[in-house]
């Protein structure tokens, strides 16, 4: 669960320091747009009114769900994790499991674009893990739910604990919601599991009409 707590707090912290930064126009620094492959053999269905997605999640992964609080600007969260007895079987990985969320919430201002909101979360990183081994691998746009999207990988040491983590985080703004899809894992289990996550990314639909 701790990484859970991780993936958590990273996304919620960014937002909430999104609220006292001046917004600057930029543009996207971002390669050509690529859209994930799928194919959901062995994956369930999995639809959430409130956050308005539904997608195919691998069937032997375990879901968690939580509503955002009535004073909050939160409409929900849901993480999958890789089971306990599915990592006992893997011997040579850490203990830690790969792990998935994907949190809605308001969005910090109506007249804010992806592009500037992009350029806000990259300054946030910088300040948030200034006292960890952190490093932005990568920085490019994504389709996900025929919808643009700005995609970060990094990499981070904890100076507090051991290992190498490896995570990806994916922002999408719909209308007045952004959407945050974070991935984060071990090192080792993070490449392992990328196809599985980009299969379930890939899957995601938006059951509204907010464009």
């Amino acid at each position: 669960m701790k990484l859970i707590a991780l993936s958590i707090l990273i996304i919620a912290e960014t937002l909430m320091l999104s609220l006292d930064i001046i917004i600057e126009q930029t543009v996207l620094a971002a390669g050509s747009i690529t859209t994930l492959q799928t194919n959901n053999d062995n994956y369930e269905l999995y639809k959430n009114p409130n956050l308005n997605i539904k997608l195919y999640y691998p069937s032997d992964w375990e879901k968690f769900e939580s509503d955002g609080p009535a004073l909050s600007n939160l409409k929900g969260i849901v993480t999958f994790e890789l089971p306990q007895e599915k990592r006992q079987q893997q011997q040579t990985i850490a203990q830690e499991a790969p792990i998935v969320s994907i949190i809605a919430e308001d969005l910090p201002s109506n007249n804010i674009t992806l592009d500037q909101f992009i350029k806000i979360q990259h300054d946030n990183f910088r300040y948030l893990f200034s006292d960890f081994d952190f490093k932005l691998e990568n920085k490019t746009a994504v389709i996900v739910g025929d919808n643009r999207a700005g995609k970060f990988e990094y990499t981070i040491v904890n100076p507090y604990s051991d290992g190498i983590r490896s995570g990806m985080i994916i922002w999408i703004i719909r209308g007045d919601t952004v959407y945050m899809i974070s991935y984060v894992a071990e090192q080792v289990q993070y490449s392992m599991y990328l196809p599985t996550i980009e299969k379930l990314i890939d899957s995601i639909e938006f059951t509204n009409n907010t464009g």
